[in-house]
């Protein structure tokens, strides 16, 4: 009998050890799963505690890097007045998205706005413009499209936006009338067009406004492109262009001969500058359009998104080719 005890007795500590070896494995898989929720949830929690932003600067642009710090890679520039989403806050730094730029910028650049605007107050929203994503945007008599069409507006429009319901914003229109648009096809991250005036072509300066936009900012370098979901040099000004009723060739080359020739001392914003696509050549390689202060916004060449570039930086100074106007 004692061999018997001995032999159930060995075959149950078996048993035990596979048992065991099953619960350490359930038990593993379990905090595998508590951990993925507890990442979902944590993610889910810092976004959900994410706030609007928009950059404040007395002139020039405002880097994003890819990490906190002016140590890390330039991942893309913002103009004053772009709206950001503010991720989240570590020192003096801020994890911001605006379009396709994600990355970090220094906090002192940055002024947080209200996510909930109060009642129907304009100075809570300020002037807005509408997008060029639409050639045409629709004004309703209330915030639906079950409401009936009162207006259209055309793109770079500046508005005032006076209340919003859910999706919608409430305007007031040029004549004194009220209605209701999309939200989503009005950018808040566009200068009053008297910062970006330097000049005396208002026209001129509403394309500069609307060029620099966050309609267009980080938009990804396409070659070919000529759409939102992605531009060349020439593809963008020729976008920008035909919102103004100008259509130019898908070409910078072509673009060069529209318009006027301007001396480079001379720039207004709107203005097209051109560029060789080397310091020795004598062709025409690139183009962008002037926005003031020797800045200019264009799709570079080299791959990064769409953004803001100055023309006295040396690789674009070299090989400044010349500007045309176009518009009065």
């Amino acid at each position: 009998m004692r061999p018997s005890t001995k032999q159930s007795s060995d075959f149950g500590l078996r048993i035990s050890r596979k048992g065991d070896v099953v619960m350490v494995k359930i038990i593993n898989k379990a905090l595998f799963l508590a951990l993925i929720m507890f990442g979902i949830f944590f993610v889910s929690v810092a976004y959900a505690d994410s706030s609007q932003g928009v950059v404040c600067l007395s002139s020039g642009t405002l880097n994003v890097r890819s990490g906190e710090g002016t140590s890390f890679s330039k991942v893309g520039s913002l103009a004053n007045g772009v709206n950001v989403t503010i991720i989240s806050t570590d020192g003096d730094w801020e994890h911001i998205q605006c379009g396709s730029i994600d990355g970090y910028v220094s906090g002192q650049y940055i002024k947080e706005t209200s996510t909930t605007p109060t009642n129907g107050n304009a100075a809570t929203y300020g002037t807005r413009y509408t997008s060029g994503s639409v050639t045409s945007l629709n004004v309703r008599s209330g915030p639906g499209t079950n409401y009936s069409k009162i207006a259209s507006l055309n793109p770079a429009t500046p508005v005032q936006v006076i209340d919003k319901q859910g999706d919608w914003a409430e305007l007031q229109l040029s004549s004194g009338a009220t209605g209701w648009v999309a939200a989503v096809y009005l950018d808040i991250g566009v200068p009053t067009l008297s910062s970006r005036s330097g000049g005396s072509s208002v026209d001129g300066a509403r394309l500069a406004a609307y060029a620099s936009s966050s309609t267009f900012l980080g938009i990804p370098y396409k070659y070919g492109g000529a759409s939102l979901s992605g531009f060349d040099c020439s593809g963008f000004t020729m976008y920008v262009y035909k919102q103004f009723g100008i259509t130019l060739p898908h070409s910078s080359g072509g673009q060069y001969g529209y318009g006027i020739s301007v001396a480079k001392s001379d720039l207004q914003p709107g203005d097209l500058v051109f560029f060789k696509p080397t310091s020795g050549a004598n062709t025409i390689g690139h183009v962008g359009i002037y926005i003031g202060d020797s800045q200019f916004v264009d799709a570079h060449t080299y791959g990064q998104p769409l953004g803001i570039s100055d023309l006295n930086t040396a690789s674009y100074a070299k090989r400044y080719y010349g500007a045309r106007r176009l518009l009065n």
